[in-house]
């Protein structure tokens, strides 16, 4: 038998229903946390990336262009709290 077997599948509707409360939980907390950046910084880095330095240009462009900002939306988030 290929997949996983019926009695295993964990479909029932008490498990289902606990799985959404968790996430309806756990949902606030990680977009507190979460960092929004655009597509066109990523896109634009790998372009640069991949233009001068190949496909690891714009493999270790993007990574670190996304990084960056992640640190600096959390270094700006820090601040607003230390001024309020």
């Amino acid at each position: 038998m290929i997949g996983i077997p019926p009695q295993n599948a964990h479909s029932h509707p008490d498990h289902l229903a606990s799985r959404s409360r968790i996430i309806d939980q756990l949902q606030p907390r990680l977009a507190a946390r979460s960092v929004d950046i655009g597509l066109v910084v990523p896109f634009v880095v790998a372009l640069v990336g991949y233009s001068v330095y190949g496909i690891g240009g714009a493999a270790y462009g993007t990574a670190f262009a996304i990084f960056g900002l992640a640190v600096l939306e959390r270094l700006d988030q820090e601040n607003r709290t230390r001024t309020d």
